[in-house]
């Protein structure tokens, strides 16, 4: 049977079950009839005969006309006469129903009934197994796995399969192997079932009631087609720059092959999510180097493993972490150099810079240098240090480069020069487009200049909302490039994009979009003031991150319950709007919808009542109209009436003494004529605001004091006593604005008796008027634009100082730095002058202070006068910038910015800052260089913002370890005793969190209290191990 071809299995089934079940009784039968049928089980698509056996004794054909009908799924065949008496037959050519009933119907005169029927069934034959393939699993069972595709075609009969193997030693030696369970695709070769290093064919055969089926041969080496377990990696040597070995080695039970087989490691950088592989052929626990790694990179990496190229795959390997050796820095930074307008002397600057194709990092931490030489090698020289790619800086105008150097703790790679250029602000890119290219890209197009001073422009991008904001991405383009890609977007986020023509001229900047949606919500409605006929709406600005797109307008639509609705169409920028020609006393429903050019989005609706004209508010607004008419006419009628006297004193007479003689004037005249001031006194009177009459002997005078002798005193207008009353301020005015050279304060020194002054000639006071006088004055008065001569005065206040008392002296320092500071002559509330007088007394508080250092009243109101300016100088600051700067130029004041928090000063504190600042001078000085890993290595951590030692480093200090070890609670007694605290700080509830949280305070170790709290928790001892270390450290111990 096997020998047969394929093509005439179904004839050869036909036949068959034509011999087979001619005979065969039929299923379903009647009195009257018997249906009997070739087979009930064919082949599908066979031909099927059926015949239905008519008995002579059947009432339904004894002397009637009839004949026979089939049906089969509701329909009718006509019937042929068989060859015997009373047989009638039917011939179905194409059997193509799974399961079909044939039935016999006795028809008389359109009346028919069913005498008789059969149920036939159509099968399929086993169709040939495919994809037979096997596989050898080397574990403990050794065993030979062989699957292959069973048939898919639905069938009630049930199929077997048996798999046939034959090994070529000995020849034609056939194993069969039959499966008890029908239905299955899979099967287990045992150990004994096939050898090892030897071929042998493998077939399976299918078989159902219908025939059989044989697959193809599939010839195979056991081994060649087994699959290893997963290798085992033991370690990773690098020793080598840009390289990682691997020791490895098979599973336990594989050992025994000594053969080459294939290796595939996968790997990628930690920061990466993208695999990269490698295949080596290698025997068993030969070491394999897998180089072109980049330096100082740390790498996870897997292996796997096969036996032959046709076999199958391990599985992976347990994953390992290795980071390669580090180098210096390599190549140069792409840079980019933002410039603010300058306000004072110096300019803030931004730096930006990126890694170029040609930079290698060549560690996984990387920190950058902003510097003002090649080589700093002072603070000063810095400018800035930093992880991030972005710095921000002050300079002067007189720098023309900076260097940007990159550093690893293997070294520094060579600087890269930043040329300063000054912003120019000459050219302005005319038009920037924005162009969505894809989900996360944008077409930006702008206009090439013509102008051949630009060499490149640089684009600029960054995301208006998000985690990192401080994010700027650049790309420096050339002066012919119109466009450029932006790729790596996000969609929904808006972006400022900005083009800087030679990158120094100011921008043009546009917001934009990858892709927009509608806004996440729209804006609540806000309803203010309610009138008749109008209702006043406005609404917040939707937050940046929930617009999904840019504003394009606002609509509101309103309408009561009788009329049609109305819309508005606002602007994307406006928030207020005032609907008007309303009902009074009508309920509007209000709501408000957000555009956007991807989607709308409706806000709430709210309902507004407008309000209804009320008796009482027409009086409010009529009687007030009313009563200031008729003030306004009353006015109006006065003026007219007091015409004269109104003119008296809004506009008065002012005579002109070019056309009146000056000797008919009289006091009373002039006194009618002009305004009343309480400045204006006598002007035959000379103002002394004090005189201080001293008579020592001629021998008691210094002698080198000739300024005494000859009364040389200094005759300044501005310099009044601090125990005189206003007064004297008031005589002060009067003489600076009519005559510029008084005397207001005299101190006069007699050697002999004092003797009573002669009165001096009065002194008149010269006329506003430009005109000239008509009558002649006076020869006893002098010519009113003659100066009197004065003896020439001192240069400095301090000359009085030895002859007069302390409030003397004062008054004089203050008039001597109001002097200074005043912004006219008669200045005298302004902040300067504040500031300059309590300068002085402030300076007269600390002379005091050096005579007398234990006057605690004396102290106490120099610092409040200290306070009080340094408010006064805060809010000149902040007002005027140049007043502030020539204040303190003026009066030498050095202003210092207030700290950021202010500490009490304990003598504890204080001693620990000095030794602080004691320890940093002497490191500074020495200047270690550290070339091995060790305790050497603290004095360099220290300045770092880290711990000087790690969590698990216990073999630096084995004292503190062992010490650790045997009595923890004695090691947290210990540092606390160590650090200055009582030892029982170890015993209170977080206590030594504190004394952490504490400790990295007072050394300036980074960190949260967070943190703190969780490491002296989790980490008890470990922690507690470091902190000694730390102190002990920190003590030069």
């Amino acid at each position: 049977i096997l020998s047969i071809m394929p093509q005439h299995w179904t004839t050869v089934h036909a036949v068959l079950w034509a011999i087979l079940y001619s005979f065969i009784e039929n299923v379903r039968g009647s009195p009257c009839a018997e249906v009997n049928s070739s087979s009930t089980m064919v082949p599908f698509g066979s031909a099927v005969t059926a015949s239905c056996f008519i008995n002579e004794e059947c009432s339904l054909t004894k002397n009637h006309n009839f004949h026979i009908k089939w049906n089969k799924n509701a329909h009718f065949f006509t019937s042929s006469k068989g060859i015997q008496k009373n047989v009638y037959e039917i011939f179905i050519s194409n059997f193509n129903d799974t399961k079909a009933v044939l039935e016999c119907f006795i028809c008389s005169d359109d009346n028919c009934q069913v005498v008789g029927a059969v149920e036939i069934k159509a099968v399929y034959p086993p169709s040939i197994p495919k994809n037979l393939t096997c596989r050898l699993h080397l574990n403990k069972s050794n065993t030979l796995e062989c699957r292959w595709d069973p048939d898919k075609k639905p069938s009630d009969v049930p199929t077997n399969y048996t798999l046939y193997t034959e090994f070529s030693d000995p020849p034609n030696s056939i194993q069969k192997c039959t499966f008890p369970s029908p239905e299955e695709n899979i099967y287990w070769v045992p150990r004994g079932g096939f050898i090892l290093f030897s071929e042998m064919q493998v077939y399976v055969v299918a078989t159902n009631v219908l025939g059989q089926a044989k697959s193809a041969i599939l010839v195979l080496d056991p081994m060649k087609t087994a699959t290893l377990d997963a290798p085992l990696i033991q370690g990773v040597g690098t020793q080598t720059f840009g390289c990682l070995e691997y020791k490895w080695s098979l599973a336990h039970t594989q050992k025994w092959i000594k053969r080459p087989i294939n290796i595939e490691i996968k790997y990628k950088p930690m920061n990466n999510k993208i695999f990269n592989k490698e295949q080596f052929i290698r025997k068993p626990d030969n070491k394999v180097r897998l180089c072109g790694l980049l330096h100082g990179m740390s790498y996870k990496s897997q292996m796997r493993v096969r036996y032959h190229n046709s076999s199958s795959w391990s599985e992976w390997s347990n994953a390992l972490v290795a980071t390669t050796p580090m180098k210096a820095p390599t190549g140069q930074l792409v840079t980019w150099l933002k410039l603010q307008r300058a306000e004072g002397k110096n300019q803030t600057a931004q730096l930006f810079w990126k890694h170029s194709l040609q930079f290698r990092p060549n560690s996984m931490n990387v920190s950058y240098i902003v510097c003002q030489t090649k080589e700093p090698r002072k603070k000063n020289d810095i400018l800035c240090i930093t992880a991030q790619q972005h710095c921000s800086f002050q300079i002067s105008a007189k720098f023309k480069k900076l260097y940007l150097i990159a550093m690893n703790e293997a070294g520094k790679s060579h600087p890269t020069e930043v040329p300063v250029y000054r912003q120019g602000g000459m050219h302005h890119v005319p038009l920037v487009t924005i162009v969505p290219k894809s989900e996360d890209s944008l077409l930006v197009k702008w206009k090439i200049l013509d102008t051949s001073a630009i060499s490149a422009s640089v684009l600029e991008w960054k995301a208006l909302c998000g985690e990192n904001l401080c994010h700027v991405s650049f790309e420096i383009v050339d002066r012919n490039q119109t466009s450029f890609v932006v790729s790596g977007l996000k969609p929904y986020m808006p972006y400022e994009v900005s083009v800087y023509p030679g990158g120094i001229d100011p921008p043009n900047s546009t917001i934009a979009y990858t892709k927009e949606k509608a806004p996440s919500r729209s804006p609540n409605l806000k309803i203010g003031q309610i009138r008749p006929s109008s209702v006043a709406l406005s609404w917040n600005e939707i937050p940046l991150k929930e617009r999904n797109g840019i504003i394009t307008g606002y609509s509101i639509y309103y309408g009561d319950q009788k009329s049609n609705p109305s819309v508005i169409n606002t602007e994307g920028t406006k928030r207020d709007l005032v609907l008007k020609d309303l009902y009074p006393g009508t309920n509007y429903e209000i709501f408000l919808i957000t555009s956007t050019h991807g989607g709308v989005i409706t806000g709430s609706n709210v309902t507004v009542t407008t309000a209804s004209f009320d008796a009482f508010e027409i009086v409010l607004i009529v009687i007030p109209a009313c009563v200031g008419l008729i003030l306004f006419f009353l006015g109006l009628f006065t003026c007219f009436v007091k015409q004269k006297w109104m003119k008296k004193y809004v506009w008065p007479v002012i005579p002109d003494p070019a056309n009146s003689n000056i000797k008919k004037w009289t006091t009373a005249d002039s006194v009618e004529c002009m305004p009343r001031f309480k400045e204006v006194k006598d002007p035959a009177l000379v103002y002394l605001s004090h005189v201080s009459l001293l008579s020592l002997p001629e021998k008691e005078l210094p002698k080198e004091d000739e300024n005494v002798k000859s009364s040389n005193w200094p005759h300044n207008g501005k310099i009044v006593d601090a125990g005189h009353d206003d007064s004297s301020c008031n005589s002060e005015g009067f003489d600076s604005e009519q005559q510029n050279e008084s005397v207001p304060y005299a101190t006069v020194v007699f050697a002999g008796p004092y003797q009573r002054q002669p009165v001096p000639p009065p002194v008149y006071l010269r006329s506003e008027s430009t005109q000239p006088l008509l009558g002649e004055e006076e020869p006893s008065s002098p010519r009113p634009y003659e100066r009197i001569t004065t003896q020439p005065s001192l240069p400095d206040v301090d000359h009085f100082s030895p002859f007069h008392k302390n409030s003397e002296r004062l008054r004089l320092k203050e008039e001597q730095l109001i002097a200074k500071v005043q912004r006219h002559e008669n200045d005298r509330n302004s902040t300067e002058v504040k500031v300059a007088m309590l300068t002085a007394r402030i300076r007269n508080f600390q002379e005091h202070l050096q005579k007398h250092p234990k006057d605690k009243a004396n102290k106490r109101w120099m610092l409040m006068s200290i306070d009080r300016r340094k408010k006064l100088l805060k809010y000149l600051r902040r007002s005027r910038y140049d007043a502030f700067e020539n204040v303190c130029a003026e009066l030498g004041i050095t202003y210092t910015f207030p700290p950021e928090y202010y500490r009490r000063a304990t003598r504890r504190w204080l001693a620990k800052k000095a030794l602080c600042i004691k320890r940093q001078q002497f490191i500074n000085m020495s200047n270690p260089v550290i070339t091995q890993p060790g305790a050497a290595s603290y004095g360099t951590n220290v300045q770092t913002g880290e711990w000087s030692t790690g969590l698990c480093s216990c073999c630096s200090d084995l004292l503190v370890c062992g010490l650790g070890c045997i009595c923890p609670i004695a090691l947290s007694c210990y540092t606390a005793n160590k650090y200055g605290e009582n030892p029982c700080l170890a015993c209170v509830p977080g206590g030594m969190a504190a004394m952490r949280t504490h400790m990295r305070l007072t050394y300036g170790i980074q960190g949260t209290i967070c943190n703190d709290a969780l490491m002296t928790c989790c980490c008890g001892i470990f922690e507690t191990c470091r902190m000694t270390r730390e102190i002990r450290i920190r003590n030069g111990e």
